[in-house]
């Protein structure tokens, strides 16, 4: 049971995503939520599973879980920038 006021944080390894550099002293970026008082365990997750997605730790995770090299990024790149030129165009076209 936890008691309100205690810190729930992600234990995983670092990575250099994790660590930045402020005024010479390095700073690890992590998720923490504290508990509220009278929170039930259900509003703490739903707070938690939207810290993580803010942070963008997830999605940075799940993009490094199997390699891509530069040229196949390069190629998923031009694909996104035109389906969002394709969608941007189709978008004005039915508004005009």
């Amino acid at each position: 049971m936890r008691v309100p006021g205690q810190a729930w944080s992600i234990k995983r390894p670092l990575t250099n995503g994790d660590r930045y550099h402020v005024g010479g002293e390095e700073v690890i970026r992590s998720v923490r939520i504290e508990l509220r008082d009278s929170e039930s365990f259900e509003s703490l997750l739903r707070r938690f599973t939207k810290e993580m997605q803010k942070s963008g730790k997830l999605r940075e995770f799940r993009s490094k879980r199997r390699f891509v090299s530069k040229s196949e990024q390069r190629r998923a790149k031009l694909r996104k920038a035109e389906h969002k030129r394709r969608r941007k165009a189709a978008q004005q076209g039915t508004t005009a």
